[in-house]
């Protein structure tokens, strides 16, 4: 029920926003959310409660653009990349990016992406850059912001398979849960 009264949310459907727009931000209103997620984090101005936090394996599949091939590719992603989870600094990056994650699908989940090449044979390289920039370390930042002033933190890292997507996508389901 709430995935399908998510769908009008996208353009065109659940995986039309690869490497694109993506509604589900913050949005900045100045009351509930004075500023941007990663600004209030440098600053340490968010709640110091007790949380779990954590990312999904895979997480970057739902992100990465569908039809890489090659270097050139690739490349083209890291500096095309609107998704704001993932952020223009991809452009700046592009070399360390590039030294971080070298080619080759073997280095990169999920497993069944890497058989045969059904999405791009640098799908599961753009889907691995996805996750980390879009999810892992915004998570990690936060963390050990929080840890570091003195809040107790949680970690983890959901490697379910999710059977009602397709399994060249990789397993998970979102899960960001603050303790009361």
């Amino acid at each position: 029920t709430l995935y399908n009264a998510s769908l009008p949310l996208f353009a065109k459907g659940p995986y039309d926003t690869r490497g694109g727009d993506y509604p589900f931000v913050p949005n900045v209103d100045g009351a509930l959310l004075p500023d941007v997620p990663s600004t209030l984090v440098t600053a340490g101005a968010f709640s110091l409660k007790p949380s779990l936090v954590g990312t999904n394996h895979d997480e970057g599949t739902t992100f990465a653009p569908l039809g890489l091939q090659n270097e050139s590719d690739f490349e083209a992603f890291l500096g095309a990349n609107t998704n704001p989870l993932a952020g223009a600094a991809l452009l700046t990056a592009a070399p360390q990016v590039l030294a971080l994650y070298p080619d080759g699908s073997a280095l990169y989940g999920p497993a069944p992406a890497n058989d045969g090449f059904p999405h791009g044979a640098e799908f599961t390289r753009a889907a691995a850059v996805a996750g980390d920039v879009g999810f892992l370390a915004r998570a990690r930042a936060w963390a050990t912001k929080a840890a570091e002033l003195g809040a107790d933190v949680y970690g983890y890292w959901l490697t379910a398979t999710e059977t009602i997507v397709d399994p060249t996508l990789g397993g998970g389901c979102s899960l960001f849960i603050q303790a009361p």
